[in-house]
Parts: C-alpha cells; sequence; structure tokens
C-alpha cells in the first residue's frame, strides 16, 4: 500500500481523486496513505486534489452480487471529497441509490471491518455450537435449518473447517493491532479467531474418532480429500483450512490426494500434489474420503455410493451420520 500510494502520489495532478479500497485498519488513508501522496507531489490533500476511501466489496463466484450491482461505501477526506467519490462510484454502478457517503474515511474503513468480523463471529459462534452438539448427540445441520425458518432476529451460518481466504481470517485482527493504541483488548474478536482457527483440529479428532471406530489407521492410509482452495468456485488456496487439514493428515502418515475442480496442483507441507481428476478417479481405490469444501462440482452419487468410508466436514454430501458416512 506504501509504494502504491509512493507511485500514485509521483504522478499526481491538481484536481485528480485517489480512492484507497484495500482493507484495513481505520485510520490508514489519512495517517499512512495521505502523507506519502502529499510528499511525493508536493500537492495537499483535500485542496489540490481528492482523497477518499471506498473498501472493496467482491465475492469470488458470486454471479448474483457483481461489482455493477453490490453497494458501496465511501468517505472523504473532505465533504467535497466524498462527493466526487460518490460521483464516480455512481457512473460505475448500475444505480445511484448503491453509494452511500459517510463522514470520514475512518467510517468507512471501520464499517468494511465491522462486515468482515461480523461474519467471524458468527462463523465462531457456529462452530462452536457444532462442537457442543455432537457432545449431545444432536444433528447441528437440523438445528441450523430449524432455526433458518424463523423470518427475523436470525440469519444462519454453518459450521466447518473455519474460514479461508485474506478476508475472514485476517481483517478482524486489524481492528484487535489498531485498538492497542487505545489501551483496549477486544477479547470478543480474538476468541472467534481461536475458536475458528481450532476448528481443523477439532474436525481431526473427529476424523480420527470415525476411522478408529471402523478400524482405520490413517498412517499409511490412501485418503482423498475433495477441495483444496477456500471456497468453492476460485483456484485461492490462501489461508485454506482444507489445506490445514491435509497437512494434518499428512503429519498423522496419511497418503493424500485431492480433488479441486479450479486447483491443479498444491504443495502441502513440502511435498507436491497433483489433483486429481473428478470424471477419472476411483473412490474404491482410497481407504478415506474427507470433504473439506461445499461444492456443486462433486459427484454425490458416486461418493455416496463408493465403498469408501466418508467423512464431510461442511456437510456438502447431505447425508446424515451413519455407518460408513459421517458429517461434522
Amino acid at each position: 500500500m506504501r509504494d502504491a500510494a509512493a507511485t500514485v502520489g509521483a504522478g499526481l495532478r491538481r484536481g485528480q481523486l485517489v480512492i484507497l479500497q484495500s482493507t484495513t485498519y481505520p485510520g490508514t488513508t489519512e495517517e499512512i496513505v495521505r502523507p506519502i501522496l502529499e510528499e511525493r507531489s508536493g500537492l495537499r490533500a483535500g485542496v489540490d486534489f481528492h482523497l477518499a476511501y471506498s473498501p472493496e466489496r467482491v465475492d469470488p463466484a458470486n454471479t448474483t452480487w457483481t461489482l455493477a450491482n453490490t453497494p458501496k461505501v465511501c468517505g472523504g477526506i473532505t465533504p467535497e471529497c466524498g462527493e466526487m467519490t460518490r460521483v464516480l462510484l455512481t457512473a460505475i454502478l448500475d444505480d445511484a441509490s448503491l453509494v452511500t457517503v459517510v463522514g470520514s474515511p475512518k467510517v468507512a474503513e471501520l464499517s468494511k471491518l465491522a462486515e468482515n468480523t461480523y461474519r467471524a463471529v458468527n462463523i465462531a459462534y457456529v462452530n462452536e455450537l457444532a462442537m457442543l452438539a455432537h457432545e449431545m448427540d444432536v444433528d447441528i445441520w437440523e438445528v441450523m435449518e430449524a432455526a433458518a425458518t424463523k423470518p427475523f432476529g436470525f440469519q444462519p451460518f454453518l459450521p466447518g473447517i473455519g474460514p479461508g481466504g485474506q478476508c475472514i481470517p485476517v481483517n478482524p485482527y486489524y481492528i484487535s493491532w489498531k485498538a492497542r493504541e487505545f489501551d483496549f483488548h477486544t477479547s470478543f474478536i480474538e476468541l472467534a479467531g481461536d475458536i475458528n482457527l481450532r476448528m481443523t483440529n477439532y474436525v481431526m479428532h473427529r476424523i480420527h474418532s470415525f476411522t478408529t471406530r471402523l478400524g482405520i489407521q490413517l498412517s499409511g492410509a490412501r485418503v482423498l480429500c475433495l477441495g483444496a482452495a477456500f471456497k468453492a468456485g476460485v483456484s485461492d488456496v490462501r489461508n485454506s483450512r482444507a489445506v490445514r487439514v491435509m497437512e494434518l493428515l499428512q503429519d498423522e502418515g496419511a497418503d493424500i490426494a485431492f480433488a479441486d475442480p479450479l486447483v491443479d496442483a498444491l504443495e502441502v507441507d513440502g511435498r507436491e500434489h497433483k489433483a486429481v481428476a473428478l470424471d477419472t478417479v476411483a473412490f474404491d481405490n482410497f481407504d478415506l474420503i474427507v470433504v473439506l469444501v461445499r461444492n456443486a462440482a462433486w459427484p454425490i452419487e458416486a461418493v455416496l455410493g463408493s465403498a469408501t468410508p466418508t467423512f464431510d466436514a461442511v456437510n456438502a454430501l447431505g447425508v446424515a451420520t451413519a455407518g460408513t458416512h459421517e458429517r461434522l
């Protein structure tokens, strides 16, 4: 971000508009970007050029909400900067009403973190609830389906191996870091992060229990993992919890293979793995199948029809725990 600001600043001209979109902590636009732009250009923000913050809102692989119809938030360092940003965004979006102008870059910066942290906290809540439900011998997936029938006051989140990518696992900590300047500890946010990080170890615990019950030794077992990217429809494996589960399986001595429609190859703890082709894979050749990502590409009938025990960590197969098929 500093390098980008220096590059932009070197070519900045009077009357131009600069918008920061990267997810970051409150104060970045004014405390980091503004001084660099002013130093490199010799111009004054809010006087000679316009400066604002408008957080990106992108959901990879989502074809319903795109750059053209997703509402945008923006905040300028002056009211005029905010208005200039609104005019630009309005020209890009399908509807002028999709742009909300807030009073400052800090408000816009914190609003972006509020969105991501909301998801992180609620994912952690349902992950913890899933662990409790298992101890109580209650089907967490049925619980969430039932709760989701309430038309108000509830939004369903689903348990799993923990969120991945560059947003949910990372961005909430920007708040925690900045909070230390104010002698403030964001215990709720950090607790949510800890719960989500623990989910891969919990999933391994459940896999151990499942395979032990079936008399399968993980050491030397041939394990097929369905899913490598942090979500379906993308090739991004950054902070992928699916990869973390593969690492843990490999640490146990398992001989792992993986399938993912958009990931051709993967390094797992220093070992290179090439993706298995879904149209040619023989599921019966494996000792265990572990489903790590919900994906419409999975040949569910073929997986369920095989004789291979399957642990579904994300309810991708839609089959309740029974016999040689178990879900989180």
